[in-house]
């Protein structure tokens, strides 16, 4: 789930995966095994993702995007 949000967010932002990985620092050929789910990332480069792509960390690695945090 975590690989095709990452995508998603990506393509959103009109970015490719060069442009992803020059601006959170993991390297292009992880993020293409992110976002085809053939690698899972660890907590530091969610972080690092989120940071460059400038979403929340829980939007990534969640099913369902909650309105309000109760």
């Amino acid at each position: 789930m975590i690989g095709v949000r990452i995508r998603e967010v990506r393509k959103d932002k009109e970015l490719t995966q060069d442009d992803l990985a020059k601006l959170s620092g993991v390297n292009g050929c992880t993020i293409s095994h992110y976002e085809t789910n053939q690698r899972v990332p660890h907590l530091t480069n969610i972080i690092k993702l989120a940071r460059a792509l400038k979403c929340d960390i829980d939007y990534l690695v969640t099913k369902e995007v909650k309105d309000s945090i109760q």
